[in-house]
């Protein structure tokens, strides 16, 4: 891989983590988690809130899975992770460290394999296609099968970490996650939603 090849798969990563990932699962986290301390439960606020969540898991669901599986796709983290320890001395990096460091960023990503395996079977058993153990008991596969919006989050910020690194030794710069952003965007949505409730109820 030639030094341009290898710049333009780091962007590529870098766009589909902090610009795509990082705001769904933010999203997410907000109105499955956080939007529930509030009184009246969301789905009273606004049902529709329901099919939101449901699209923004999900989506979430098989963009980790695309990102983080080392085996089902040619381009994901642990495939850029092994091409740059491959071409670490044909790389122009900005700022320079110890190839030792790429394989710390290997064994940090193999001490997720459990999780990852848990994304993987519910992505296989019932996104990706209906698995008759779970057609007609879904719930079934929460139970025995658990993957959490915190897990997504801890795969969201580690993919943050990982790509980030590389992304400021070679461009000098770590991107700017939006998550916060999004987090601020979505409370003050919620609360158009609970302003609008109150001016409907009776």
């Amino acid at each position: 891989m030639t030094n341009d090849e290898y710049q333009e798969y780091l962007l590529r990563l870098t766009h589909l983590v902090y610009t795509e990932l990082v705001p769904k699962v933010a999203m997410l986290d907000y109105f499955s988690v956080h939007a529930n301390e509030f009184s009246p439960p969301p789905n009273e606020v606004e049902p529709l809130l329901w099919f939101v969540n449901s699209g923004l898991f999900y989506d979430t669901t098989f963009s980790l899975y695309r990102l983080v599986h080392p085996i089902q796709s040619d381009r994901n983290v642990i495939h850029f992770l092994r091409i740059t320890k491959d071409n670490y001395k044909r790389i122009e990096w900005t700022k320079q460290f110890k190839r030792g460091v790429i394989i710390e960023h290997l064994s940090e990503w193999e001490g997720q394999s459990e999780i990852i395996d848990r994304l993987v079977k519910r992505r296989n058993k019932f996104f990706a296609h209906y698995d008759k153990e779970y057609f007609y008991e879904p719930d079934g596969l929460t139970d025995e099968v658990p993957f959490t919006i915190d897990e997504a989050k801890d795969l969201t910020r580690l993919l943050q970490k990982t790509v980030g690194f590389y992304h400021q030794h070679v461009y000098g710069s770590t991107p700017i996650s939006m998550e916060g952003f999004v987090y601020a965007g979505a409370y003050r949505m919620y609360e158009l939603m609970r302003n609008n409730y109150k001016e409907r109820s009776p």
